[in-house]
């Protein structure tokens, strides 16, 4: 399906009580070993209609539930052994976001269009604890995940696309200033949002790019644990292909967290992606009965050399650290 200008903005909604839409960009930055979770939201039939979190991470979560305890910390900073970090600043409000997401702002959180379909200004201000002003230049044009071999289910949402972009500008965590040139991931979802049906799912989500966007990667899978389908594209350039099958490997230490990660990706016009990721340069943990990890670093292509990216790995609330640690859960048997 091609995508329209005004896609990017906002759509109708129904009266479903879990309707909900989302703009999401993460970006991998290994120079200065960050990643970055920058996530806004409308749930217009709840009783808080409009929500924003902004996640910078550095080297890898000191605590299970990172954002939620660095929330909690002075100056929304916690700080973990070996220099870690984690900043995080999230709040949900009663009043439905008005503005469109052409120029919109939601406490301290602003996304601006630039150019339709190519640039966004994103930025964010917290007082003395945190700022960032970066360039959004998207390498291709939105992927309808309604066009992949398998679409998104109902249950997670009526549409989404994703598409890779470059990040360039600057952030400052705590005083310290951090240049930023590097490149992400970036989705925009509406419709149903089951949470109920999505703890009972795996979801393992990988994305690369080459600093030109020559190549952007992302391969999603999800389903129920040892069942999960493949999703996503490869791009080279602005030619985008279905994925059709998506191998992967990884160990887990004993905390859950993913390293040693082999990739091999392949589209439905036989191009063939092969990464390695060695171990994630930061990573951000997840709370309560569900094991999870999002981390950046850098993959190691196969013909392409070494890329930015990200790993990340949500689990089914029946999978446990334990059986990640010993090889006995995390496996696609399909």
């Amino acid at each position: 399906m091609v995508l329209k200008a005004s896609d990017e903005l906002r759509h109708e909604w129904d009266k479903d009580p879990l309707w909900r839409e989302s703009w999401y960009y993460n970006y991998s930055d290994p120079k200065n070993e960050i990643g970055a979770w920058l996530y806004l939201w409308v749930v217009p039939n709840q009783p808080l209609k409009s929500g924003m979190l902004v996640c910078f991470y550095h080297g890898i979560a000191a605590d299970f539930n990172s954002t939620e305890a660095a929330w909690k910390s002075p100056n929304h900073l916690l700080k973990g052994p070996n220099g870690s970090w984690t900043y995080c600043f999230k709040r949900d409000v009663p009043e439905l976001m008005q503005a469109n997401l052409d120029d919109a702002e939601l406490c301290g959180l602003s996304m601006k269009l630039l150019d339709p379909l190519k640039r966004y200004r994103l930025s964010f201000e917290d007082g003395a604890n945190c700022s960032f002003d970066v360039d959004c230049q998207f390498m291709s044009d939105p992927w309808d995940f309604a066009d992949n071999i398998h679409p998104t289910p109902r249950w997670l949402a009526k549409n989404r696309y994703h598409r890779g972009w470059k990040a360039e500008g600057h952030l400052t965590v705590a005083g310290k200033r951090y240049d930023v040139k590097t490149t992400g991931d970036s989705d925009h979802s509406w419709g149903t949002r089951d949470m109920g049906i999505f703890d009972q799912n795996n979801l393992k989500t990988y994305a690369i790019q080459t600093p030109d966007g020559s190549l952007s990667v992302k391969a999603q899978m999800l389903g129920p644990p040892g069942e999960e389908l493949p999703r996503g594209y490869i791009a080279h350039g602005e030619k985008m292909f279905a994925l059709k099958s998506i191998q992967e490997s990884s160990r887990y230490k004993e905390s859950g967290e993913m390293y040693d990660i082999t990739l091999r990706i392949e589209d439905v016009e036989g191009h063939v992606v092969e990464a390695h990721m060695d171990h994630m340069c930061a990573a951000v943990a997840g709370g309560g009965p569900n094991v999870g990890y999002e981390g950046a670093g850098v993959w190691d292509v196969k013909g392409w050399g070494k890329c930015a990216g990200l790993a990340s790995c949500w689990w089914s609330h029946a999978v446990t650290r334990e059986q990640l640690h010993k090889g006995i859960a995390g496996k696609t048997t399909l």
